[in-house]
């Protein structure tokens, strides 16, 4: 199980927006539930994650 951080949820909602506007709403649908199954893998370990560096003042992961 994961958290999304409440700022996280916001950029999301503006990705999904800004990809329905774009590309329309299959894609919008196909790049969220992406973002997701990878969030999901993270959890999991099936990728291989490192945390994000102190420098950018946030706290996550990258893939």
């Amino acid at each position: 199980m994961f958290r999304i951080e409440r700022s996280a949820s916001f950029r999301i909602d503006e990705i999904f927006q800004y990809t329905l506007h774009r590309w329309g709403q299959h894609q919008a649908e196909v790049y969220i539930n992406g973002l997701f199954e990878t969030f999901e893998k993270i959890v999991s370990k099936q990728v291989l994650s490192y945390p994000v560096p102190a420098e950018f003042d946030v706290d996550g992961v990258l893939c």
